[in-house]
């Protein structure tokens, strides 16, 4: 989210980007715990498939104590206290048990006009696809095709895979004396002070737990 958010470095160098990181999570509205049975969801996996792999539930899986109410999901949307994004959701989710392993960042474009979805019923709005484990540029857009018709395409881009996974890279820089990557104590705080609601009323059982089978989408939107 915040690499997203942050404006532009006026240098390239450590103390630059992570106090734009700052900046950016400064602007990010706190979380009203009365708003957050709408816009927080958690949910935990039971018993699935996954690809030929078999999964237990959650609760059955060794070492596991049910009575922790531990999620595997969870989801939950901030608003921005920007000009820039003024109107615009972001949200934020993680999970396990996923039909299959993604990390991105996804950027949905507005709906289309009225009159174009009344000539072409089910144009969806164009989403941008950055991969951040994988090197990926996706877009979904909609095309013309022949006769005035519509037609839905994804069009991608990769470049070389990173040598080193994301971990190898930090530990890498951290030799190196590079803090770049690395949050700093404010930045810190801030980001605290943006879950610690959630948390709150996640602990105190204001949000219900929901429950998905493993291999399959969560509750709730999913793009």
């Amino acid at each position: 989210m915040v690499l997203v958010l942050m404006e532009p470095t006026a240098r390239l160098d450590a103390d630059s980007f992570r106090s734009m990181r700052v900046e950016a999570l400064r602007s990010v509205a706190t979380p009203q715990l009365g708003r957050l049975g709408t816009t927080s969801l958690r949910a935990r996996d039971t018993a699935g498939t996954i690809g030929s792999r078999h999964v237990p539930s959650y609760v059955d899986e060794p070492g596991v104590d049910p009575g922790h109410e531990t999620e595997t999901y969870a989801s939950f949307t901030v608003d921005v206290d920007h000009p820039q994004w003024t109107g615009v959701p972001i949200t934020l989710r993680s999970g396990k048990a996923q039909p299959a392993d993604s990390a991105e960042i996804a950027v949905h474009f507005r709906p289309v006009p009225g009159y174009v979805m009344d000539r072409w019923p089910g144009v969806e709005p164009n989403v941008l696809r950055l991969g951040l484990t994988e090197p990926y540029v996706r877009v979904g857009t909609t095309l013309n095709g022949p006769g005035r018709s519509a037609e839905s395409y994804h069009l991608e881009a990769r470049s070389t895979p990173p040598a080193l996974p994301p971990y190898g890279h930090l530990i890498l820089q951290m030799l190196r004396g590079d803090p770049m990557l690395f949050i700093r104590g404010d930045e810190t705080d801030e980001a605290w002070r943006i879950t610690e609601p959630v948390v709150r009323a996640w602990s105190a059982g204001d949000v219900p737990m929901q429950e998905y089978a493993a291999g399959t989408a969560p509750p709730g939107p999913s793009r």
